[in-house]
């Protein structure tokens, strides 16, 4: 916090105005004593009311003031009564999980929202553009076409389905992001990475079309695709030693140093 005297400033310690919680957190002295020192010393620019809170937004801080018995006050609390509290998605364990590459869920994000600029959606705002996807110069471009109807994107999905072992055709959108794989396997981890690299490598590969007029070949993409995949197992899971992890290992060109001992 931060007190003014004539023309300096200087930082207070927490305990002139809290005393530390027992989990690390922020206990109040008393809720409008430090209401009464925030605006006392200016600290607050506006307040808002919220149910069991106060909420002071300073010039330096964001002080959330609890006015339950435990009165507690934490980063978590603060979170929890800013941010929009929603049901999960369905697909929500299968764009976000640990391990993976921040970049490839971003993108997969997108894809689930909509939300990525496909041609379709950029004639709807009213740009020129061409409306022909950039990959197969058959249909226009879309969400729905882009993953995966268009041919090119199902030929190189196909590859990578039947690297992971999984005896069927590629399905449309709605049908990947309804597979099961919530189940906390190897298997399951290792689809749910190659679903999203291919995403964010087909996004990828279709901008550097319309950009920069390259094209790369079906089989140098799933080679780069396969090579991060790879490093990215190797370097966030440890899995445990069965006949089955052993296999994929194999398949996939994973170190035995991931297998538990």
């Amino acid at each position: 916090m931060v007190e003014e005297d004539s023309n300096r400033r200087w930082r207070l310690g927490w305990l002139e105005v809290a005393e530390t919680g027992g989990t690390g957190g922020v206990k109040n002295k008393g809720d409008e004593g430090i209401f009464d020192y925030l605006v006392r010393y200016r600290f607050i620019g506006q307040i808002v009311r919220m149910p069991s809170r106060w909420i002071a937004i300073g010039l330096d801080i964001l002080f959330i003031m609890c006015r339950s018995d435990e009165a507690v006050c934490s980063s978590k609390s603060a979170w929890e009564a800013l941010r929009p509290s929603r049901a999960a998605v369905p697909w929500c364990s299968i764009v976000w999980f640990k391990g993976n590459v921040l970049k490839w869920d971003f993108v997969h994000w997108l894809i689930c929202l909509q939300k990525l600029a496909t041609k379709d959606r950029l004639l709807n705002r009213g740009m020129e553009v061409d409306p022909v996807c950039s990959l197969c110069r058959i249909v226009n471009e879309s969400h729905q076409h882009l993953f995966f109807s268009c041919p090119f994107t199902v030929r190189i999905w196909a590859e990578m389905v039947w690297l992971n072992h999984i005896a069927r055709d590629p399905l449309g959108w709605s049908g990947e992001i309804q597979w099961d794989c919530t189940a906390s396997t190897l298997s399951n981890a290792m689809f749910k990475r190659s679903l999203a690299s291919t995403l964010y490598h087909l996004w990828l590969e279709r901008n550097r079309r319309i950009f920069t007029q390259s094209v790369s070949h079906k089989e140098v993409i799933v080679a780069g695709m396969v090579k991060e995949i790879r490093a990215r197992a190797c370097s966030s899971m440890r899995v445990k030693n069965s006949l089955q992890n052993r296999q994929i290992c194999t398949d996939w060109g994973l170190p035995c140093s991931i297998l538990q001992t």
